[in-house]
């Protein structure tokens, strides 16, 4: 089979990005995998029956939209519109962090800097239904999130 490199869409989430834009991003690879499902009908094809295409939202829960992530990965759908079958959909997700004091927000901001402070690096709780699902890869350490903060 020939190079496929169009089966994975990788979205960038973040706290401006509106629900309308989430729509447009994920538009062009549901509609290519709605054609790859009718080719393969029509041609009879497994090469083009067989193709999955992976959507990637990357810091999910950096965005106040969770209800439409939650439709996405929950209930695979997008605005009520079941998704393709050959449609995959995984995420990223931040771990949310409980409500800081005004005194430990400014610590966090001194140890940070003005990106954290501006809400760069604020996230939301999940919603239970898509919590079940997580899988958990540890964290950064203190060092490791400082260095990640300076490199941006």
């Amino acid at each position: 089979m020939g190079r496929l490199s169009w089966t994975f869409q990788q979205v960038n989430v973040d706290a401006a990005l509106t629900p309308n834009e989430i729509v447009q991003k994920l538009l062009p690879t549901l509609d290519r995998a709605r054609r790859l499902t009718r080719l393969g009908t029509l041609l009879d094809s497994p090469k083009h029956r067989e193709v999955q295409l992976c959507i990637f939202l990357d810091e999910v829960n950096t965005s106040s939209y969770m209800g439409v992530f939650k439709e996405l990965i929950v209930d695979r759908r997008l605005n009520g519109v079941d998704l393709p079958d050959n449609v995959v959909v995984i995420a990223a997700c931040n771990p949310a962090r409980d409500k800081l004091g005004l005194s430990e927000a400014i610590v966090r901001r001194e140890e940070l800097g003005k990106e954290w402070a501006m809400g760069h690096y604020q996230v939301h709780p999940l919603p239970k239904s898509i919590e079940q699902l997580v899988w958990d890869y540890g964290a950064l350490t203190d060092k490791q999130e400082e260095e990640f903060v300076e490199k941006r």
